[in-house]
């Protein structure tokens, strides 16, 4: 499920997360209801888990842009964990340290789903996605084409944004969609 859920947010592609989660599902029903040799074999359950996180932190090479600053760090918490996962070379402390490893490792896959999801928002608006807020596009409104990003039915998404954007006031920036059916909604 794990995989599913992290694919799908590193991707957004509905395509790519099904082959993840018939994937995982074929490699949980061998590991459930398979051969006897593949429900005993802990050397193919560890290759086999080690392919699908492989396989769902693909997405951070092929659907980027530019190069996923997270990459580094999450194939240094990936070796260094098959390592200890794999090897053991610290006897019984090997294990609770694979589980420690996973605390940078979900931090960095998080981040790297935030940037991503951030990097999509702003295409969808227009904006440069490298372009803080504060460095422009201050009291200036755009407006986006319904695209596949767009809730059906819905002809334009307008954004205001003032130049208070960090005071936390509601009234700092104000969302207007235009409905067919409505008109001009404020949301």
């Amino acid at each position: 499920i794990a995989s599913v859920m992290v694919g799908w947010a590193l991707s957004k592609c509905p395509n790519f997360t099904s082959v993840l989660a018939v994937a995982g599902a074929c490699i949980c029903g061998l590991m459930w209801f398979g051969p006897e040799y593949l429900r005993i074999h802990v050397e193919w359950r560890t290759v086999s888990l080690a392919g699908m996180v492989l396989a769902y932190l693909s997405p951070m090479i092929w659907m980027r842009d530019t190069f996923d600053s997270s990459i580094p760090p999450l194939l240094m918490c990936f070796a260094t964990g098959f390592i200890l996962a794999v090897f053991a070379p610290l006897g019984a402390y090997s294990h609770p340290l694979f589980h420690v490893i996973l605390i940078p490792y979900t931090f960095y896959v998080s981040k790297s789903a935030m940037n991503y999801e951030q990097s999509q928002e702003s295409r969808l608006l227009g904006m440069d996605p490298e372009m803080s807020l504060e460095e422009g596009s201050c009291d200036e409104a755009s407006s986006v084409s319904p695209s596949r990003w767009a809730p059906e039915g819905i002809e334009e998404i307008r954004l205001q944004v003032s130049d208070c954007w960090n005071t936390g006031d509601p009234k700092a920036h104000e969302y207007l969609v235009k409905d067919p059916e409505f008109g001009e909604l404020p949301s």
